[in-house]
């Protein structure tokens, strides 16, 4: 397998991530500058989220297995749970939330988790 092949893979399970969570952690943060009062609980969400986002972004950095698992575990865990939270919503809104929020983690952590084990045959190979 080509050296390029296996960047790219990497690179674009890096893009990926880094577009999903920027996405997501900036739409938690904007909902500081809704009209009214900041609310404690609130804020704490907010904080959380932007937590949430940012270290699902950068353990796949360092360990990309781990950060792989936690990806794919992460989209699975929005596929199986949104439907049940949100059930009054239609089929087409709750696909188009998996698309938003679900796929972009599953993808990237599978590719996050392809390239790992391609790093490893390479290094085997050599």
């Amino acid at each position: 397998m080509s050296i390029k092949l296996v960047n790219l893979i990497r690179n674009a399970a890096r893009a990926l991530t880094i577009i999903w969570a920027g996405f997501w952690g900036f739409f938690a943060l904007a909902h500081l500058f809704e009209p009214g009062p900041i609310r404690l609980d609130g804020l704490l969400i907010i904080i959380g989220f932007v937590i949430f986002f940012s270290v699902s972004a950068l353990i796949p950095w360092k360990w990309e297995f781990i950060g792989g698992i936690l990806l794919v575990m992460e989209g699975i865990a929005e596929a199986i749970t949104y439907p049940f939270l949100k059930s009054e919503m239609s089929f087409t809104v709750i696909m188009q939330m998996f698309f938003m929020m679900g796929l972009p983690p599953l993808v990237a952590g599978i590719l996050f988790l392809v390239h790992n084990k391609l790093v490893r045959i390479t290094k085997k190979v050599e």
